[in-house]
C-alpha cells in the first residue's frame, strides 16, 4: 500500500514500512526503512536544523546534517552524491527539489530490456516522484514498487536532460539509501570457477567508501549482484539485515 499524508509518502510491504517526507525547502529527505510504522503525517516532527554553524544564512536546513533519498552534489552536502552531471554551464553544481508525484495502481516499475519482478496476481502500486533542477534543466524521476504480500521494494532512477543543449551524465545511481550513524557490516559474494558466492563481511567504518564491484561489467561467478548491510550481530537467523539486488 502506498499512501500520501500531506507531505509524507509511506510505502508499505507485508511487513516493512519505506517513508519519505518533503522538506520545507523542497528536498525530499529519507525519514524510516523498517518494520511497518503507522500511516501519517512524519512532517510533524520538529526539523532538525543541526549545528547552527552549519545552517546557511536565512534558515535552511543543512542537508549534509538530513538523510536524504536521492543526494545532489555541491549543495550544502559533502557527502558522496548519488548522481552527477555537467551541465551547459560547465559546472556540477545542481539541487533537485521535489516538483510531483502519482501513484499507479496495480502497476510494477520496469525498465526496457531490463529483468523485473512480474505482477501476475499479486496486488501491487508503484509511487513516481518527480524531482528537478530548474536552473539547469535537469529532471529525475524516482520509481518504487510495493508488494502487499512481499517485503521487497523495486526501484530505478530516470534521469532527463530538459535543458536545450547537452548535459553529460557521469554518475548515476538506480537507488540511494542513507541510513542514520551506526555500525553496520557489508556483506557480499564474490567467487571464481568452482568456488561461486564466497561470503565476505567486513565492517563498515565511520568516513569510509566500501565498494563491492565486478570489472567484468557484468554478472557472474566473479561478483553476485547481491549485497547486505546488516548489524554486527546479525546471523542468518535472526537480526536487522537489509539485501540489495542488482
Amino acid at each position: 500500500m502506498i499512501t500520501k499524508t500531506n507531505q509524507t509518502f509511506h510505502l508499505q510491504g507485508k511487513n516493512i514500512s519505506y517513508i519519505m517526507i518533503v522538506n520545507e525547502g523542497g528536498d525530499l529527505l529519507h525519514y524510516h526503512f523498517g518494520k511497518k510504522l503507522a500511516v501519517r503525517d512524519y512532517t510533524l516532527r520538529p526539523a532538525d536544523k543541526g549545528l547552527a554553524w552549519l545552517v546557511e544564512e536565512g534558515g535552511d536546513i543543512c542537508l549534509e546534517n538530513q538523510l536524504q533519498e536521492y543526494p545532489s552534489y555541491g549543495h550544502l552536502d559533502l557527502r558522496l552524491p548519488a548522481y552527477m552531471v555537467r551541465n551547459g554551464y560547465q559546472n556540477s553544481i545542481s539541487h533537485l527539489v521535489y516538483e510531483d508525484s502519482v501513484i499507479r495502481e496495480n502497476a510494477v516499475a520496469s525498465v526496457k530490456g531490463m529483468p523485473a519482478l512480474l505482477l501476475e496476481d499479486h496486488r501491487a502500486q508503484t509511487l513516481e516522484i518527480t524531482l528537478s533542477d530548474k536552473a539547469i534543466g535537469l529532471q529525475v524521476v524516482l520509481s518504487y514498487t510495493v508488494f502487499d504480500e512481499y517485503d521487497v521494494i523495486l526501484r530505478h532512477s530516470r534521469i532527463i536532460n530538459q535543458s536545450a543543449g547537452d548535459m553529460i551524465l557521469e554518475r548515476a545511481y538506480s537507488a540511494s539509501i542513507d541510513f542514520s550513524k551506526r555500525n553496520l557490516d557489508l556483506v557480499y559474494f564474490p567467487g571464481a570457477w568452482a568456488r561461486e558466492r564466497e561470503m565476505e563481511r567486513t565492517p563498515i567504518r565511520f568516513g569510509s567508501k566500501v565498494e563491492a564491484s565486478n570489472a567484468r561489467g557484468a554478472s557472474g561467478h566473479a561478483m553476485n549482484p547481491f549485497v547486505m548491510v546488516c548489524d554486527p550481530t546479525a546471523t542468518e537467523k535472526q537480526g536487522n539485515v537489509y539485501g540489495f539486488s542488482l
